[in-house]
């Protein structure tokens, strides 16, 4: 796997390949709930394919989604605010998913009750529901805007 890894590849041609990639998961697992993170545009896959896209093209052997924003950053020239952005948004990503999977499992909320909403309050340090929401389309806007920017759209 390192070996396969470090093997030079065209930057361009890979950008082009995880762009169509990005189009048909985008159309295929599009986010179902604003509390599923993990899928659709701006989502925890499209920083994942940023970052291991960037790694890939860049040789690097990482395996942790972290280390591989630090190498797509230098790779595809993030400036230090985007690479700011990515990791915040994977923080909040991570945090959200990790806490909706804990009170409600697999199966999102028609309707968020007082108890799951004052304990996604404590997990974010966000003040409610509004405001988690608008971090999260905001932390999603960013990334999309971020990730179509370097890989396009």
């Amino acid at each position: 796997r390192p070996d396969a890894l470090a093997l030079s590849r065209a930057d361009g041609l890979v950008r082009r390949d995880v762009c169509d990639m990005r189009v048909r998961l985008h159309e295929a697992k599009p986010a179902r709930h604003w509390l599923e993170v993990g899928a659709g545009a701006g989502g925890l896959q499209d920083i994942a394919l940023l970052a291991q896209s960037g790694a890939l093209v860049a040789g690097a052997k990482m395996r942790r989604l972290t280390d591989q924003i630090g190498a797509a950053s230098e790779r595809l020239s993030l400036d230090p605010a985007e690479l700011e952005a990515l990791r915040a948004a994977q923080s909040l990503f991570w945090t959200i998913r990790t806490g909706a999977r804990l009170v409600f499992g697999e199966a999102m909320p028609g309707e968020i009750g007082s108890g799951a909403a004052g304990f996604l309050h404590r997990i974010t340090g966000l003040d409610g529901l509004d405001a988690i929401q608008t971090a999260l389309s905001d932390a999603r806007a960013s990334v999309q805007d971020i990730v179509s920017r370097h890989l396009g759209a």
